[in-house]
């Protein structure tokens, strides 16, 4: 029987050494490929935005309830302005300010993706666990190459100490593979497990690379030979916007009624709102601005 998550990006979650240390692996590249599709970014933009889509989703999958999301923003000073990402754990949509920017290639012939986010500046974490407060998490930009600044923000605000790597490999317009890893020593891990995880850390630091050539459960077997390592779960991962009609309404209403009385008063015919995340238009005639006002004068009566 075939397995439903074989052809599609995915999330695996594995252990060593009987639960010594975790690692959560995420392959992502039909999930960049959508996101440079939407936002029609230039390789190093499509570079920096996949790197925030997979953290994003590497910090969501860590929540334990199925419900809560998480914002991450990164604002680092660069030319590519803020980086915006929103996930659940199974799903990811993101933005960024600049998408067609264009720099020169680092000195070892890879995007620099660090020149363009910057590294003056704040990596932010928004978690809604259906709480009554949302938790808030904040830490500087390291580097701005994202793999560096989210172990940091892990280690920092999570009390997490860890390896991350993030990477998107990219030939032009093309995504050629995209994933990252995880890989953090649990509580009570054996000194000679944390050296293991030291010694082999540099199998994964070209993560899009190896992806190109293997499988996340591959890698892992390869990766980890004689640290027992086992595959706990898989799930899902796809880069899908949940934007509707009704919360562009909620958006115009948010905009106050002398507002949208201007918008009335415009000689263009009613407005058109666009979603930063999957640039879906959507347009509201003059009518359906007017019911939109209507309508929340009745609710206001009515709260009265």
């Amino acid at each position: 029987m075939n397995n439903p998550l074989q052809n599609q990006d995915k999330i695996t979650f594995a252990s060593l050494e009987n639960g010594e240390a975790s690692i959560l692996f995420i392959e992502a590249t039909h999930t960049v490929a959508e996101a440079a599709r939407i936002h029609q970014t230039s390789p190093v933009c499509t570079a920096a935005l996949g790197r925030t889509l997979i953290a994003a989703a590497m910090v969501a999958a860590r929540n334990k309830d199925d419900r809560a999301s998480v914002t991450v923003s990164i604002n680092g000073g660069g030319p590519i302005g803020k980086l915006t990402a929103v996930s659940d754990g199974k799903t990811v949509k993101g933005t960024l300010g600049a998408n067609r920017l264009e720099l020169p290639l680092r000195e070892d012939g890879k995007l620099n993706v660090g020149a363009a986010v910057g590294k003056d500046g704040f990596l932010t974490v928004v978690k809604d666990l259906r709480m009554k407060t949302p938790y808030v998490g904040q830490t500087e930009l390291i580097s701005g190459e994202l793999a560096e600044d989210f172990a940091y923000y892990f280690a920092t605000s999570e009390q997490q100490p860890c390896l991350v790597s993030l990477g998107v490999l990219v030939s032009g317009d093309t995504v050629l593979s995209a994933g990252g890893v995880m890989i953090a020593p649990m509580p009570g891990c054996s000194e000679k497990t944390i050296e293991n995880l030291e010694m082999r850390s540099m199998f994964c630091a070209d993560i899009s690379r190896e992806l190109s050539y293997d499988p996340a459960a591959v890698l892992i077997e390869k990766w980890f030979e004689g640290m027992q390592p086992q595959i706990l779960d898989t799930q899902p991962l796809e880069y899908r916007c949940n934007c509707s009609r009704y919360k562009m309404e909620a958006a115009l209403l948010s905009l106050g009624k002398k507002e949208l009385q201007g918008i009335l008063e415009d000689e263009q015919e009613g407005a058109e709102l666009v979603c930063h995340f999957c640039h879906k238009k959507y347009h509201f005639n003059d009518a359906d601005i007017r019911g939109l006002m209507q309508r929340e004068e009745a609710e206001d009566d009515t709260a009265v």
